[in-house]
């Protein structure tokens, strides 16, 4: 499924660039919301951002994290981000962090394109965490025993910490375990 964010807006509307304030935000994601429900498990949702040039963390409250928690708490399915400037990155990273920090819980988004951090998502990974994520975005997919190869074997518990991190990447909706295979949500 693929929401072009200004074709959205429009049919709200909002017919310029910049997307601010918690109404806009609101009224966006109100006219999301059936789609939404009817998104199935384990499906990407690509937000393309394509001629939008800002959004606030207003907006983003609104309408991003509400995606992100339906996502997360309701429905099961990835969502990636497309077309995304250096501006929204920044605001979308800012209001994720302060999430993160609320919720107690690390909250990352997949981009499809490499972003500030030198990474192809928003949000902080550990090392072990950001070398999973590559290997398997890279490769499509990987097994176990890649990733025993990829990460440094001299950590104490090396098993238990792969499986570790790997849990807290498919917490993050960062990849997804089918047939015992290991795929990256992009």
């Amino acid at each position: 499924m693929i929401f072009k964010i200004e074709k959205l807006a429009k049919e709200i509307g909002v017919f310029e660039q910049d997307l601010i304030t918690r109404v806009v935000g609101k009224d966006l994601y109100n006219k999301v919301s059936e789609k939404l429900d009817i998104i199935q498990e384990d499906e990407l949702l690509i937000i393309d951002f394509d001629l939008i040039k800002v959004v606030d963390s207003s907006f983003i409250d609104e309408f991003f994290i509400k995606i992100l928690e339906k996502a997360f708490n309701e429905k099961n399915f990835f969502i990636k981000l497309k077309n995304i400037n250096k501006i929204l990155e920044s605001n979308i990273d800012i209001v994720m962090q302060s999430y993160s920090k609320y919720n107690r819980n690390r909250v990352l988004i997949t981009t499809d394109n490499i972003c500030s951090n030198n990474n192809f998502y928003i949000g902080k990974l550990n090392k072990n965490e950001k070398n999973i994520f590559e290997y398997i975005r890279i490769n499509k997919n990987a097994k176990f025993d890649d990733l025993l190869k990829l990460i440094d074997s001299q950590i104490e518990d090396h098993e238990e910490s792969i499986k570790s991190n790997l849990n807290s990447l498919i917490e993050m909706k960062m990849i997804r375990v089918v047939d015992n295979k290991i795929y990256s949500s992009l």
